[in-house]
């Protein structure tokens, strides 16, 4: 924190509120109407009690999201995947402003662990931010308030184009899950590989051997992105093939192959079958419909996990070659909007780091 103005105090957490993980609550005890519950990504469900009258601000204390912020409504039962900065003395600090604060990378020091980041109250003693006066605090978050609107104006514009794609899909071929008399098993039509995780001391950060995929924390708006390689790659894709996470949290996610990966256990790889008139524009579309169909399968258990049996059983919409073409024609045109978006989100999001880089040096 060297680059901030001399005149601004490099104070601990601690020194303006309370870390706390409260008691977590198991979903069975779950209600449909009642008090927000927030877990470790925000809203999960509801509760028929709270624990947090006002607005506080949430940590991420573990796993893939560990260090992300949120920030509760109002009269919300906050869970211990969340660490709640509670008593924060507002005479002192923004709200607001602590949020961009904590977003401005301050948090990377608290997090350990690899295989299971977390973050704990022990760990978050060494975080300090820089303090402004009030009123710049205040100034700050108001410009960067502005910035993230139109980020997330864009984003939300993102969203649409997928509901299209969604529009698109259920006018030609109509809804698989009310429709099961016309549809065919995912078998029957595409080929199903389930990764298999090489070993361990086989990884490596270097570019050294085959690009290897574990879940979806390497998935990019459409393809992956390369961020570990195996020497001794197990089970391999296809460029092409849909990937579809299996495990977890994130059961139901998709990619698609630009080319050949090591999948690893978290993850399976859908090729379309020669021959058959559901293509992989037509299969990915359906296949994300099942997003919620299998997140809902998670809900009252520990941990989802979706096997090969699975997968090959799901109903698919027969596919006349003449409508799996129109589809694809269609989701190209979409994919052509949604670059042009991305690349204007893309604009959007280096704004707001240069605003967030020259707001935390005083520089606004």
């Amino acid at each position: 924190m060297s680059n901030v103005p001399s005149s601004w105090p490099i104070v601990s957490l601690y020194d303006f509120c309370n870390p706390k993980q409260w008691p977590t609550i198991p979903q069975t005890a779950f209600v449909e109407k009642g008090y927000p519950v927030y877990g470790a990504n925000g809203k999960i469900g509801y509760y028929t009690e709270f624990n947090h009258e006002q607005p506080t601000v949430l940590i991420t204390c573990r796993g893939a999201t560990c260090g992300t912020i949120n920030v509760c409504k109002p009269k919300s039962y906050v869970t211990g995947n969340a660490m709640a900065l509670d008593g924060l003395d507002e005479s002192r600090v923004s709200p607001k402003y602590l949020v961009y604060a904590l977003r401005n990378g301050s948090l990377a020091q608290a997090i350990t662990g690899t295989a299971q980041p977390q973050i704990t109250r022990q760990s978050l003693t060494a975080i300090s931010i820089p303090l402004p006066p009030l009123a710049e605090q205040r100034r700050i978050a108001e410009v960067l308030d502005r910035a993230e609107a139109l980020r997330a104006k864009r984003r939300a514009a993102l969203a649409q184009f997928d509901s299209l794609t969604q529009s698109f899909f259920l006018d030609l071929f109509g809804d698989p899950f009310a429709n099961r008399e016309s549809t065919v098993r995912l078998g029957e039509v595409a080929e199903v590989l389930m990764g298999q995780s090489p070993p361990g001391s086989s990884y490596n950060t270097n570019s050294s051997g085959t690009p290897l995929l574990n879940g979806p924390t390497e998935f990019g708006e459409r393809y992956p992105i390369e961020k570990q390689w195996t020497s001794e790659p197990t089970r391999l894709c296809q460029e092409g093939d849909i990937l579809f996470c299996v495990r977890g949290a994130t059961a139901g996610r998709l990619n698609r192959a630009d080319k050949k990966y090591c999948l690893g256990r978290g993850l399976a790889a859908i090729r379309p079958r020669k021959g058959m008139a559901a293509n992989t524009d037509f299969l990915f579309a359906v296949l994300d419909r099942y997003y919620d169909y299998f997140q809902a399968k998670g809900v009252g258990s520990t941990f989802i996990n979706i096997n090969r049996d699975e997968l090959q059983a799901l109903p698919i919409p027969k596919a006349q070659q003449d409508k799996a073409d129109a589809l694809a024609r269609q989701l190209t045109a979409v994919e052509k909007l949604k670059t042009a978006q991305r690349a204007s989100l893309a604009e959007l999001d280096a704004l707001f780091a240069t605003l967030q880089h020259r707001a935390f040096r005083g520089e606004l």
